[in-house]
């Protein structure tokens, strides 16, 4: 069952929220402001690595993604949506998540490579997030930047083989040179 967050944020609004607040079948958890890197958490838990702060809000396997293909920004009278299915022998897992730009400079969140992510499966297997996620309907456009002290609604999608079976995901920010390691998003449920 996906898991949701009751803020999901606006692309754009800042990032000034001392707190985030998630449900799961009616249980709440608040989830207060990490200050240095976080090692791990779990769906709905607001978590840092380096100048990225980022929230889970949904993890779950979906049938086809909505795609923008058509060359046209999505909104515009001539944008086409297009529900894509995964390729045979395979499946769709979409993580829905919130990032706060913690750091000193933007992120281009689709087109540049600010967030390093990764879902891992019940098999320790690490599997990348599909290319062209600024043509996911509702990401942010390519080279839209998130400007520090902001925030973004923003999806991650991964193509897996059907027998996988998603126990959670690892993130860390591409730009900190500390080496600080991966955030673990530990799923509450394995995704099949």
């Amino acid at each position: 069952m996906p898991f949701t967050d009751t803020d999901s944020g606006v692309a754009g609004a800042p990032a000034n929220d001392s707190s985030l607040t998630s449900t799961e079948e009616g249980h709440t958890t608040e989830a207060t402001v990490e200050t240095k890197n976080s090692s791990g958490g779990k769906i709905g838990q607001r978590l840092v690595n380096g100048g990225v702060t980022l929230t889970a809000t949904k993890a779950e396997i979906v049938e086809s993604i909505p795609m923008n293909r058509s060359g046209y920004e999505t909104g515009t009278e001539y944008a086409k949506i297009t529900h894509e299915k995964p390729e045979k022998g395979g499946k769709f897992l979409r993580v829905d998540t919130l990032v706060e730009n913690t750091s000193s400079v933007s992120m281009d969140l689709t087109c540049g490579w600010p967030i390093d992510t990764k879902v891992i499966d019940s098999q320790k297997r690490e599997f990348d997030k599909i290319d062209d996620l600024y043509e996911l309907e509702n990401n942010p456009i390519c080279n839209d930047g998130l400007q520090p002290g902001f925030k973004a609604t923003m999806s991650f999608v991964y193509l897996l083989p059907e027998d996988a079976t998603a126990t959670g995901m690892t993130f860390r920010d591409s730009f900190d040179e500390s080496e600080s390691g991966k955030t673990t998003i530990t799923f509450d449920q394995p995704l099949k």
